[in-house]
């Protein structure tokens, strides 16, 4: 009887009446499963952390780049708002009173004061 008429012909109910050689090989196979699990589930749990971590820090690093692209794309705008700011700011800076006119200005609104009858 050759090896696989053998293999054939073993009742998978009575693993007990099995030839050595088969209970052997079923043991191994099962452990050799059995430790090839384990040995990927240890190996692999470390590295199911550094993926979370990295899936986390990939999606903070695409909000900021969304963010950024956001700013970028309205960077013109902004330019033109920044200029009208200066200009308008610098229209308003020219209706203050310079530095010679302030001494007069407040003897000015000191007088009108009085003459309103402030204290």
């Amino acid at each position: 009887m050759n090896f696989l008429e053998q293999l054939r012909q073993l009742d998978p109910r009575d693993v007990g009446r099995w030839p050595f050689l088969f209970r052997a090989l079923g043991v191994g196979l099962v452990f050799a499963v059995t430790a090839g699990l384990l040995i990927f589930y240890f190996v692999n749990q470390g590295n199911l952390l550094e993926l979370r971590k990295a899936e986390a820090e990939q999606k903070s690093l695409w909000q900021t780049f969304d963010q950024k692209q956001r700013k970028a794309a309205n960077l013109e705008a902004y330019r033109q708002q920044l200029a009208e700011i200066e200009r308008t700011f610098g229209a308003m800076l020219r209706q203050l009173p310079g530095k010679t006119e302030v001494p007069s200005l407040l003897i000015d609104i000191s007088q009108t004061g009085l003459a309103a009858g402030l204290q």
